[in-house]
């Protein structure tokens, strides 16, 4: 349970930080929307370069993770 709060807070805290880097974005450059198509791209090439480059790489630490904790 202790885990799954503090994942719960992490996440909220990352939107919350995320909102308010987009509205500011958005005031910078004079439309709020804007700011979120900022955001949205920068998630979205991030995702895309992940994905890309780093696939394999996660997959495997995630497996690892999931044999270490199931199979002890």
């Amino acid at each position: 349970v202790s885990r799954a709060v503090a994942i719960f807070t992490l996440f909220m805290f990352f939107l919350i930080i995320t909102i308010g880097i987009a509205i500011w974005l958005g005031e910078i450059m004079g439309k709020y929307s804007y700011g979120f198509f900022i955001v949205a791209a920068f998630y979205g090439l991030t995702g895309i370069i992940l994905f890309f480059f780093m696939h394999k790489r996660i997959k495997t630490i995630i497996n690892n993770s999931i044999i270490k904790h199931f199979f002890k």
